[in-house]
């Protein structure tokens, strides 16, 4: 595996090409916490010198050396699905990446408005998208096939669509390129389902011929909005969590496994029921329920409720401000993953006080 990220030598930080002095490294985590920057909006950390961008922003340049020859699963509800254009945006090559950033501006779209939520019920699926943010992408390389089938959706969900699952591809996809990248979607907003959530562990994203780098998992809101008397029960709610962990017990320990907590909603009661959620994660996260050295937690609730955070649109979903933040943790986070042995808790950057101040900027491991 090529070295990417974050090696620690005597005297310096090498970083993808790039010496960062470790004087310098070090100043850049000793800076933390996190705040929504006013020029950009996007969560970061800001540096007292200009030359010097944060480490945020570094990795969040480079996610598309990062990620070349890597495969992701997200499975949640719109809160996840959401999150697509503005990775496969943040994952292209400098000058795609630009050239999609000039289309999306010209026709004044942002990444979270790719699937609009008019186009769930949608059987076609090139009707499902917004074309002013799809066809840029798939102009600079991304390939959708839309995914139809049994393990499609979830039919035992409270909001059971089972037709807005797909695969995206660039340059051929990870199993054909050494730069190809490959995103997949899977809707499944509950915690736990029953029936859906085991067929498709079972018989789509675990066989032995798939292979996913990373897998995300956002789920909680639909829980917290529709099923609001039963997360008043810690132990049922746990029990759901723990299900769901079982089930990512398939993935080899060289995949990881990225639990996003919900996002702040509007709703005063269902908002005490995403603290109890989050609450569930951390604690079981904490105890290996979703896999010990490889498990990451991405605080969606923090970034939303800190000073300065974007406003919700509709009280529950967010704007591509968010969605951007989110990712700017994961390619910071995952980088260090793929670069060691595959293990998190491996890398120094998550280690002692460091990692102690990382957490205020939403990222937890273990």
């Amino acid at each position: 595996m090529m070295l990417l990220v974050s090696v620690y030598a005597a005297s310096n930080i090498y970083y993808t090409g790039k010496i960062i002095d470790k004087a310098n490294f070090r100043r850049l985590t000793e800076q933390l916490l996190c705040k929504w920057s006013d020029e950009e909006k996007l969560w970061d950390h800001p540096t007292e010198g200009q030359n010097i961008k944060s480490l945020l922003k570094m990795f969040e340049e480079d996610a598309h050396q990062i990620f070349a020859g890597k495969s992701v699963l997200v499975i949640g509800g719109s809160t996840s699905r959401s999150l697509a254009a503005d990775f496969m945006h943040a994952v292209l090559p400098p000058e795609l990446r630009n050239n999609v950033s000039l289309a999306w501006h010209k026709y004044t779209v942002e990444g979270y408005q790719l699937f609009p939520a008019s186009g769930k019920k949608e059987m076609d699926f090139g009707r499902m998208y917004s074309k002013p943010v799809m066809l840029p992408l798939m102009e600079a390389g991304w390939n959708f096939t839309h995914l139809f089938e049994h393990t499609s959706g979830c039919r035992d969900c409270l909001i059971n669509y089972t037709n807005i699952d797909y695969v995206a591809e660039l340059d051929g996809g990870h199993t054909r390129s050494a730069n190809g990248i490959t995103y997949e979607f899977s809707w499944k907003p509950d915690i736990f389902a029953p029936e859906a959530d085991p067929d498709g562990f079972n018989h789509r994203y675990c066989p032995p011929n798939r292979r996913y780098d990373m897998v995300y998992i956002g789920r909680g809101l639909h829980d917290a909005t529709f099923q609001r008397e039963e997360l008043n029960n810690r132990h049922f709610l746990d029990e759901r969590f723990m299900k769901l962990g079982r089930l990512l017990e398939c993935f080899p320990e060289t995949t990881l496994v990225v639990v996003r907590t919900p996002y702040f909603t509007a709703n005063e009661r269902e908002g005490k029921h995403v603290l109890n959620i989050k609450e569930s994660i951390f604690d079981l996260a904490r105890n290996g329920v979703f896999g010990i050295n490889r498990t990451l937690i991405i605080d969606g609730h923090l970034l939303t409720t800190s000073v300065g955070s974007p406003v919700s649109y509709d009280g529950h979903h967010f704007d591509s401000r968010v969605a951007k933040s989110v990712w700017r943790l994961i390619f910071f986070a995952s980088a260090q993953f793929f670069a060691g042995a595959n293990g998190i808790d491996g890398s120094n950057v998550f280690k002692n006080n460091v990692g102690v101040h990382w957490q205020e900027c939403g990222i937890t491991t273990w």
